[in-house]
């Protein structure tokens, strides 16, 4: 770096994946200025060799989405949302990005691989937060019921799904929460286990989704039941299903889908479902606590 320009390197790709900035280095840039850097950065990133760098040597599909995955983890910091609308290079350029903003990238490059993928959206419960309600009231009188996707214990996650040839299935694949593999997904965002802290994100405080949708052009897929129940169940080798709150978890969840997808749709105001929410989160918790008790040990 010298005092007529910035230069800097995406996580550990070196020459492929290095851009050359026009802001003094000496200077505090200015949010403008800032924007002007970018838009500058993003002008010169070439896609192809990135994806192809991010890579590495992988030769398999699984193999491929964990290198660019891992990359991700790397090169990018994790911001909030601004709701600002941002292009794939610009997020690149920025090196930083919500949930969202670096699932785009991921799946940018992995199209770039040949690599098939899709969106996934989902409802999470959280830990309760009058901050988060005000926040999320104030959006939905702006915006209208979209908004309602985040709550008092309540918000929304986004990450994606890419289609592994190899199982011939979608699989999941979660760029800010370094998460790739079905077993990896399960563990992390519904195993009743110590939960992974990461450094840009506490999964942990994420109890457990309660809505999964996979976007499909101009259609949202339901997911939900594939791992939120079958998937969620067959982790736990099919035990769960004998346990008494299983039914309560699997009636909570069928009820909160609808309105979790009208609410992607902006149709229906999740926060008038609060009860639902709260019902979800009291089974799952019933749940931990019964399988808990049968002494079986944890997978």
């Amino acid at each position: 770096m010298n005092g007529t320009g910035v230069r800097w390197e995406l996580g550990f790709l070196g020459a492929a994946a290095v851009v050359t900035g026009v802001a003094c280095a000496h200077q505090p840039v200015r949010a403008q200025q800032r924007d002007d850097v970018i838009a500058v950065q993003a002008q010169q990133i070439d896609k192809v060799a990135l994806a192809h760098a991010a890579a590495g040597e992988a030769t398999t599909t699984l193999a491929k989405v964990r290198s660019v995955v891992r990359w991700a983890q790397q090169s990018f910091k994790w911001t909030y949302t601004d709701y600002r609308q941002r292009s794939v290079d610009e997020i690149i350029a920025r090196k930083g990005g919500n949930c969202f903003e670096q699932t785009i990238v991921v799946a940018a490059l992995l199209n770039e691989l040949g690599i098939r993928t899709r969106s996934v959206r989902e409802i999470n419960i959280q830990p309760e937060s009058r901050l988060r309600q005000w926040s999320a009231a104030r959006r939905i009188a702006k915006t209208g019921p979209s908004a309602s996707v985040f709550g008092y214990r309540h918000n929304d996650h986004v990450w994606m799904e890419f289609w592994d040839d190899a199982a011939g299935e979608w699989t999941p694949a979660d760029p800010a929460l370094d998460l790739v593999g079905f077993d990896a997904w399960l563990k992390a965002r519904v195993g009743f286990g110590a939960r992974p802290v990461h450094r840009i994100l506490a999964s942990r405080d994420m109890l457990v989704p309660v809505a999964i949708f996979a976007q499909m052009d101009s259609t949202m897929a339901t997911r939900t039941v594939e791992y939120l129940i079958a998937g969620f169940n067959s982790a736990y080798d099919r035990r769960l299903e004998k346990l008494a709150a299983w039914s309560e978890w699997t009636t909570a969840i069928a009820v909160l889908e609808p309105a979790a997808r009208g609410a992607f749709q902006g149709r229906v105001n999740l926060h008038e479902r609060a009860e639902d929410i709260l019902r979800a989160k009291i089974a799952y918790k019933k749940l931990a606590a019964e399988y808990s008790a049968t002494k079986s040990p944890l997978p």
